[in-house]
């Protein structure tokens, strides 16, 4: 919270980058709503289908979309926990909890955007460009502005995955704490977050091996230590969610896992499906990813690429 507090207090407003920040999130903020009227605040089933199960639970029913059956039907926890008290909001308030929860969700892009700044303030020092870039890229993209009104958990996904990196670029003996929590988030608001788990791991241990210049007054056993606490963190944190979800639903995996995967076959078809249609839509991805490959030795740099 400290180093949260001093981000904002020492926010240099004769940085373009905070400007762009500014311009950015009111963009985001302006174009998510519009489009959101325009569609009548309409969402994907998948956001009511965790609207059941935090009204549910709201209700005292537990997290379950029929009162009885314990099925997991979602695979985003974190958020149907985080609209709990916005779903009792608007009941108390009497507002359409769909136009609620579309608003949380506009609210964390803009925080997404924040924290975007608070990285490229720490990776890129006082390179202002690089970071205003990052960030109009961001506001641009027609998939974030897409999420960021879709009242579904991606904006959720993507906080808690900068809050880890954030979190690891600060300086405090406490910084493995901090990321291992907020990787555990990452991982309780969608399982594939596991994928920046990994790619921590693998980076945390070529800084150990290779070094890391950007801290030049840590050792690498200290490195070692930081790296080796966020993974224990994480693993205590969502191990005990692990342990209560399959206690709560008694299956390793949530129920649409079964549906949808099938045969291996079948999966691995549908995965090079899925696959081809991201490159043919967001080829730009992967190509933009390989700049960072201008700072290779920056810790936080090969964590990021090895992720995208």
């Amino acid at each position: 919270m400290d180093a949260l507090r001093n981000f904002w207090r020492k926010a240099d407003v004769s940085d373009p980058a905070f400007w762009a920040l500014v311009l950015t999130g009111l963009y985001v903020s302006l174009t998510a709503s519009f489009f959101a009227r325009l569609y009548h605040f309409n969402v994907v089933d998948d956001a009511y289908i965790s609207f059941q199960y935090t009204r549910n639970l709201v209700l005292g029913r537990g997290l379950v979309f029929n009162p009885g059956e314990h099925v997991e039907g979602y695979t985003n926890f974190l958020w149907v926990v985080l609209l709990a008290p916005f779903y009792a909001a608007s009941r108390v308030l009497s507002l359409d909890f769909t136009r609620v929860a579309i608003g949380v969700s506009v609210v964390l892009s803009m925080l997404d955007l924040a924290l975007v700044y608070a990285i490229g303030r720490k990776v890129f020092r006082r390179d202002g460009f690089a970071t205003s870039v990052a960030l109009v890229l961001c506001a641009v993209d027609n998939a974030y502005l897409g999420y960021a009104m879709s009242a579904l958990e991606n904006p959720l996904l993507i906080f808690c995955s900068l809050a880890a990196v954030w979190a690891w670029l600060q300086s405090g003996r406490l910084r493995g704490v901090w990321t291992g929590l907020a990787m555990a988030m990452a991982c309780m608001t969608r399982p594939d977050a596991g994928l920046i788990v990994a790619t921590f791991g693998v980076s945390a241990l070529l800084a150990v091996v290779l070094g890391d210049p950007w801290r030049p007054g840590e050792s690498r056993r200290a490195t070692l230590a930081q790296g080796g606490l966020a993974l224990t963190v994480w693993a205590l944190v969502f191990g005990a969610y692990f342990a209560w979800r399959y206690h709560y639903y008694g299956a390793l995996l949530p129920n649409t896992f079964y549906l949808k995967v099938g045969t291996e076959i079948d999966a691995t078809e549908r995965g090079l499906v899925y696959l081809r249609s991201f490159l043919e839509d967001r080829y730009y991805v992967p190509c933009l990813a390989a700049l960072a490959l201008l700072w290779p030795r920056h810790m936080v740099i090969r964590w990021l690429l090895l992720w995208v």
